[in-house]
């Protein structure tokens, strides 16, 4: 497995992962070993990086996996639905160029998106949903199941009361503006009574109609 990797750049992210002082000092084994990784697509320079999502497939033992700069479509989607032992997916500054998500064979425990655009309208059901700097629609979230949720630094359209029978352990509002369906601005809504809630309004004013 380690001859068929030749992009120096996920060499770099191996042995960096593995706390190896170069990338020949690692074993076919130590792959095994890799629980977490960040993946990027283009680099800080907006220069492609020669990493693809199929680069997951080294990494037999895999279970968080950040998505940096990737257009995300259903080609990937696809890949990701091989790889059935992820715990948490970490979407951040990716595009999507998908309308929903709901056809993945096993949904990860834990979803979240970071600096995104075009979130997908309709999301799968998850245990754990975190969104941050983000322009979401309400709507797209699927409460069933969902243990967790948490929404910091965004902006929220079609927002509404959550049904009171919904089971939903914990959510958290943080620093974002909140537009019901009428597109008129709220400061809060209703959860069901034994949901521990957080709602905390940012005050500060948009740049390029969005916060950062």
């Amino acid at each position: 497995m380690l001859e068929k990797i030749k992009n120096e750049n996920l060499k770099e992210i191996i042995f960096r992962e593995l706390k190896k002082e170069k990338f020949e000092d690692i074993k076919e084994n130590d792959l095994e070993k890799i629980e977490n990784i960040l993946l990027e697509e283009f680099d800080i320079a907006n220069n492609k990086t020669g990493i693809t999502i199929n680069d997951i497939f080294y990494f037999p033992k895999l279970k968080y996996i950040t998505l940096d700069k990737f257009l995300i479509n259903d080609e990937l989607i696809e890949t990701l639905n091989k790889y059935i032992l992820l715990n948490t997916i970490s979407f951040v500054k990716c595009e999507f160029k998908i309308k929903q998500i709901t056809d993945m064979k096993k949904v990860p425990e834990t979803l979240k998106f970071i600096d995104c655009k075009n979130i997908p309208e309709t999301l799968p059901t998850t245990k754990n949903l975190y969104f941050n700097q983000c322009d979401i629609d309400f709507n797209s979230i699927n409460f069933d199941k969902m243990k967790y949720l948490k929404i910091e630094y965004s902006n929220v359209k079609n927002i509404h009361d959550i049904d009171k029978s919904t089971k939903i352990d914990e959510i958290y509002i943080l620093q974002s503006k909140l537009f019901n369906k009428r597109g008129e601005e709220i400061n809060s809504i209703k959860v069901p009574k034994n949901t521990i809630f957080t709602n905390e309004k940012r005050e500060r004013e948009f740049i390029d109609n969005r916060y950062i």
